[in-house]
């Protein structure tokens, strides 16, 4: 009887986003496709039915921060489910580790998907396939893995100029040894492209992180940057793009769960804030699940406004400008004008979700900055004489200025 086998690239399906295939997938599904008693093949997508088909299912998994399968997948652990890479906890890289050590990947198994996504982009079940690697001009590698607690350099040969990493980056730029390598790369005139997010907060040293901001070698690792914590060289790498002229980056800042929305908020505007003091060339945005944008009109305003405009004006202005909008003011009317303001607060009144924003600044005054800066005005008087006491915890209070 011939055994179903599904191989589930959980980044890529949970995001509905590709850049490149998953290594070890690709190692499995050319080891395992040749075997004549076994069906293997991609599964691209979660619906329940389509799941109970496979008698073995090997999910494979590279960010950790994603949330863990069991949360979209029904009946998660009635599955015949096995667990691999290090998105997981205690999970090895693979299964047929040694089988598959000097083995070159199948990515083929990715095409039916990929081709789908490009031909009707627009589907439910279409990746968002942009960004994608084209594959025909790359080699796939993997520089070293962990073999029996070691690592060991996979050294296969290149056929190709254009090299796509796959091992961590944080593992190879946190070893001197590993960053003679890369060096040594670049030096034979290799193109480097890091498939994989590099975390600046993991990193050790400073003298690597200026690297990874400045060499042109290592520009594609400035395309996918990510910060899972604010210690001392994340806030390092702030401090360089608020002292030097840098290239505009993109940075994702991964956010703590379990907070309260006020919290939220509290660090979407200190990211402005940040990127405001670097000219927008810093640009660090919120990487969070929709149930915390969604905690409360003022945090889903603030996660819009860093994906949106946060360089032609305030966050005020912009919870301003929503806040118009809401209440069925003419878009054309509202703009970033102390008189046009004043004009709109005493014809149409202060909208509920300004007003909100009005009780939080009384509760929080040491965040007025944040909420102003970028803008064209405080708008005091208009503020003061529109604030309604009578429908808010405080009063407008004067000392805000």
């Amino acid at each position: 009887m011939i055994k179903l086998i599904g191989l589930l690239d959980y980044d890529s399906l949970y995001q509905k986003r590709f850049i490149a295939p998953n290594y070890d997938l690709g190692l499995i599904y050319g080891y395992l496709k040749n075997d004549p008693n076994i069906n293997v093949r991609l599964i691209t997508t979660f619906n329940e039915n389509n799941l109970k088909k496979y008698d073995e299912i090997f999910i494979f998994k590279i960010s950790s921060h994603l949330s863990h399968p069991s949360s979209v997948i029904k009946d998660y652990y009635k599955l015949n489910i096995r667990e691999y890479g290090n998105g997981f906890i205690n999970r090895e890289q693979r299964p047929y580790f040694k089988e598959t050590f000097y083995a070159q990947p199948d990515f083929t198994c990715y095409n039916p998907i990929l081709q789908f996504s490009i031909d009707k982009p627009r589907h439910p079940m279409a990746w968002n396939v942009k960004k994608a690697v084209k594959s025909r001009l790359y080699n796939h590698i993997r520089l070293y893995e962990n073999f029996d607690g070691e690592w060991l350099r996979r050294d296969l040969g290149y056929s190709k100029k254009r090299l796509a990493i796959h091992d961590n980056p944080v593992d190879l730029l946190n070893d001197p040894e590993k960053v003679k390598v890369l060096d040594e790369l670049s030096a034979q005139n290799y193109h480097l492209f890091f498939v994989q997010p590099l975390d600046i907060s993991q990193l050790n040293n400073t003298n690597i992180v200026e690297r990874v901001i400045t060499d042109s070698k290592w520009a594609t690792l400035r395309t996918r940057l990510l910060i899972t914590s604010t210690n001392e060289i994340a806030l390092w790498f702030v401090d360089y793009f608020v002292e030097h002229k840098c290239g505009k980056t993109d940075v994702m800042v991964l956010f703590e769960q379990g907070k309260k929305s006020d919290y939220y908020l509290r660090v979407m505007l200190e990211l402005n804030y940040f990127n405001q003091q670097t000219g927008y060339s810093l640009r660090l945005r919120p990487y969070c699940d929709k149930e915390v944008v969604m905690l409360s009109p003022l945090t889903h305003c603030a996660y819009r406004f860093l994906y949106e405009t946060p360089y032609l004006m305030s966050y005020y202005e912009y919870v301003f400008y929503m806040g118009c909008k809401n209440i069925q003011v003419p878009e054309k009317l509202i703009t970033t004008n102390e008189e046009v303001y004043d004009f709109i607060l005493s014809k149409y009144g202060m909208p509920e979700l300004v007003r909100e924003l009005e009780d939080w600044l009384r509760k929080n005054p040491e965040y007025e900055e944040h909420i102003f800066i970028g803008g064209s005005s405080k708008y005091e008087e208009c503020r003061r004489k529109s604030y309604d006491t009578r429908r808010s915890f405080y009063a407008f209070d004067t000392r805000i200025s």
